[in-house]
């Protein structure tokens, strides 16, 4: 996946403030964030299953930061 941040920051006489905005998974690609295995045995045959748990979509977020 690909993560992009933008960020500015401003001084101020009472610290610096940094102003920012993020987009998760940019490029909205199915990542697995976990994965399920699990294998069992039914009728003298063993049987196997795995099962993936995708991460988020895209999410943007934005946000404030306060240094002083």
């Amino acid at each position: 996946r690909i993560d992009v941040r933008a960020s500015k920051t401003f001084r101020t006489p009472r610290g610096d403030v940094l102003l920012y905005a993020d987009v998760f998974n940019v490029l909205n690609r199915e990542n697995a964030q976990a994965a399920d295995y699990g294998a069992w045995f039914y009728q003298g045959q063993l049987y196997t299953e795995t099962t993936i748990h995708a991460q988020l979509e895209i999410m943007p977020s934005v946000g404030i930061q306060w240094v002083f």
